[in-house]
């Protein structure tokens, strides 16, 4: 069986370690978690020499192989990575990934911490696989490293012709908690990198829900990642959000917390390994990033006449709901709008709540929030009780959210008050209320009638990609500034705009993205194989 690659740092340390008269298993396991490709080799080393055997903790492993088989790894370990810029932002996220799967772990108290870290690495340790077969993956890992899972699947797919998920199914033995993972990961994502609805759901795998749940802090920690390495990409704060609460009941108010924690112990493991100027580097984009504007653009005439008239809606302080296709900017115009100079409530509050998460269970929590110390509820704030201050509520996808709950949140809004859990005092809140739905409120069974009534919001509808073709290049642009794509040579721009105009944008802004994310990817390889051939 071949080895993953490794990060020469840490084999550096390895040796250093080991020829200490008296170095711990303790302090050697620390040294194999900075570095995903060696502690996935330990794993497939102890399952090569203990096959029946399924061990799952790093301290475990090493103590059944010893200096011996340490050394053994390492050198059967032939693939060595410096770290160069590329590489460099590789070690970066696979330590924020691993961080942020123990915060999650060390939050929920449900599985053992080395399992936790070897699911979170699973995207990382595919990408050394492919990279151990084909070394051009390295120009595109600056690229894939912002990407969610179906694009990274779909654009490993299309260039290399296969993905991390398929790697990771061919990479034997591993211990058997991984190989389950890997099953279930590939039956909901598929090659095509399409992420399978129906079979995304923890109702299809009552018997292994733990399994199904280590995925989801997999996708979880990926979000938590990317929101602190690419603070630009809004999207993959809220993926992070909605999974936060969906998935592991950390309310939405706790989700910054929980990334100021995950970099401050990335930034402590930086200093310890002497690499404080990445940690710099990064809090410095996320800096500069604060000052981002947002803004909704289009070059059509009549469209724009109706932004102007939301516009006027927004300066007036009105609650808003914005309804159209998944994936054609709903979320971009509300960031605009709460962003404008002339918004009452600019200064004021914000939260976002995604209304597919909100169940029976977890309402009150999640929205009203909890005084503490009552039948084992910690304090914390709800999304209402944040916003109570003439803040702005964000209710987003609200079909998602059962006809009971919208009525009973209905109610509240009219009452203009609520109640904390274990509190006997009434909370009162004046807040604005924003709703974004897939579905015209008027034709749909879906949305309550009487929180449409009480709440009275001005309605706006953002049509389809396919109807606002002359928006398609502007809308494309911002894609190619937001992540950075080498896309800027003239004769690419002339193809993109033929395929502007006659695909269908079926999936909207995730069929345009696409195209963009490959059309670079082949530019990035391309550029790569000239300048290996002067």
């Amino acid at each position: 069986m071949n080895f993953l690659p490794v990060f020469s740092h840490t084999i550096d340390k390895i040796n250093e370690a080991l020829d200490e008269k008296a170095v711990s298993f303790n302090t050697l396991s620390k040294i194999f978690l900075i570095d995903p490709g060696l502690l996935y080799n330990l794993f497939i080393y102890v399952a090569e020499k203990n096959t029946n055997a399924d061990i799952r903790l790093i301290q475990s492993c090493l103590s059944i192989i010893g200096e011996k088989g340490i050394r053994e790894i390492i050198t059967r370990s032939k693939t060595v990575l410096d770290l160069d810029q590329e590489f460099n932002y590789l070690w970066a996220y696979s330590m924020l990934v691993r961080i942020s799967a123990e915060s999650i772990c060390s939050k929920i108290g449900i599985y053992e911490k080395d399992t936790a870290v070897l699911a979170s690495l699973l995207p990382v340790a595919g990408i050394l696989s492919i990279y151990s077969k084909n070394n051009l993956i390295k120009v595109l890992i600056p690229l894939l490293l912002k990407l969610n899972t179906e694009d990274k699947i779909f654009i490993q797919e299309k260039v290399f012709g296969t993905n991390h998920i398929t790697e990771m199914e061919i990479l034997q033995p591993i211990p058997e908690i991984l190989v389950k993972i890997i099953y279930m990961t590939g039956i909901i994502f598929s090659r095509e990198g399409k992420r399978l609805e129906v079979m995304d759901n923890p109702s299809r795998f009552s018997e292994s829900y733990d399994i199904y749940q280590l995925i989801k802090m997999m996708e979880l920690s990926e979000a938590i990642t990317q929101s602190i390495l690419y603070p630009s990409l809004i999207e993959t704060h809220e993926r992070g959000r909605e999974y936060a609460k969906k998935h592991f009941q950390i309310p939405e108010s706790d989700f910054e917390f929980l990334l100021e924690e995950v970099f401050s112990e990335f930034d402590s493991l930086c200093h310890v390994m002497q690499m404080s100027c990445l940690s710099e580097e990064i809090l410095q984009n996320a800096g500069r990033f604060t000052h981002r504007s947002f803004s909704f653009l289009t070059t059509s005439e009549t469209f724009n006449k109706e932004l102007e008239r939301l516009y006027i809606i927004n300066r007036e302080g009105k609650n808003i709901l914005i309804y159209g296709e998944p994936d054609v900017g709903k979320r971009l115009l509300l960031a605009s709008l709460l962003q404008r100079h002339d918004n009452p409530n600019k200064n004021k509050s914000f939260i976002s709540v995604y209304c597919s998460g909100i169940n029976n269970e977890n309402f009150e929590s999640e929205l009203f929030g909890a005084k503490g110390g009552f039948m084992g509820f910690s304090k914390h704030c709800g999304s209402l009780d944040i916003v109570k201050e003439n803040g702005t509520i964000l209710l987003k996808n609200i079909d998602m959210m059962s006809i009971e709950l919208q009525e009973r949140l209905a109610k509240t809004f009219f009452e203009g008050f609520f109640y904390k859990i274990g509190d006997v005092k009434p909370t009162f809140f004046n807040c604005r209320i924003f709703m974004t739905t897939r579905l015209n409120p008027k034709d749909s069974k879906g949305i309550s009638d009487k929180l449409i009534k009480i709440v009275n919001p001005e309605v706006f509808h953002i049509p389809p990609l396919r109807e606002r073709r002359d928006d398609i290049e502007l809308i494309a642009n911002a894609v190619i500034s937001k992540y950075n794509l080498p896309i800027t040579d003239e004769s690419l721009f002339l193809g993109l705009r033929e395929y502007y105009d006659n695909h269908e944008f079926r999936n909207n802004l995730l069929d345009l993205k696409r195209l963009l994310f490959y059309v670079s990817a082949r530019n990035i390889i391309a550029s790569k194989k000239v300048l290996d051939n002067q």
